[in-house]
């Protein structure tokens, strides 16, 4: 016999937008938490859990804020813990109302497969908000982070990174963010995109992107 099970729980305070998303003079605070999960047996054992934590902070008049977006996930199959991973993603902002403005990134992660624990990057960018409208935002950012990687590993699939458990670079840092409602339906597309090049290996590279729709079912 086989079974699935999914639990989904939303706890959401506050107008939940970012960075220079929020363009009210006053002061903002919100968040959201979602809880998330599946079980499967029979032929396939497996249960899987992934839980998104999402937070910011804006004060009066929009000098400063910041976002902070943190996941984990949790995985299971046959008794085997395939996932037990944590990405935590923080951004400082400064002068949130203009189309210019600077920002700071922490980025945690950590990831079992790859026998990654942990991920640490950090630096500073300049950002451009190319769309500032009502129901449309869009934002640019370009800047330098420096990156620290510790592997429980010694051997890589590139030979040249072997006998070192720890990998650091200086990286290009670049961000397009934002969020379009679709017509008169109310439907809000989020996207962001991160791009992040090595200043020391041509090879090295990273690149995360995360999407979703908001659909309302009710006024």
């Amino acid at each position: 016999m086989k079974y699935t099970f999914v639990l989904y729980f939303f706890l959401v305070t506050g107008q939940v937008s970012f960075g220079q998303v929020l363009n009210s003079d006053s002061a903002g605070i919100g968040g959201k938490i979602s809880v998330g999960g599946s079980i499967n047996s029979g032929n396939l054992q497996r249960i899987g859990l992934v839980n998104t934590g999402d937070f910011f902070y804006k004060t009066k008049g929009g000098k400063f804020g910041l976002e902070s977006h943190t996941q984990y996930m949790y995985t299971k199959t046959f008794g085997a813990l395939q996932e037990n991973d944590v990405l935590t993603r923080t951004l400082f902002y400064s002068k949130l109302n203009k189309h210019w403005f600077a920002t700071l990134i922490f980025w945690y992660e950590t990831n079992k497969l790859r026998q990654l624990h942990p991920l640490i990057q950090a630096g500073p960018s300049v950002e451009y908000a190319w769309l500032l409208k009502k129901h449309s935002k869009g934002g640019i950012s370009v800047g330098v982070t420096y990156e620290h990687k510790h592997f429980d590993t010694y051997t890589f699939s590139d030979t040249k990174y072997n006998g070192s458990q720890n990998i650091n670079t200086p990286r290009l840092f670049t961000r397009l963010h934002g969020q379009n409602t679709i017509g008169i339906s109310k439907i809000v597309f989020t996207y962001d995109v991160y791009y992040m090049p090595s200043l020391q290996y041509a090879n090295n590279y990273r690149v995360h992107a995360e999407s979703s729709l908001a659909v309302p079912v009710t006024k």
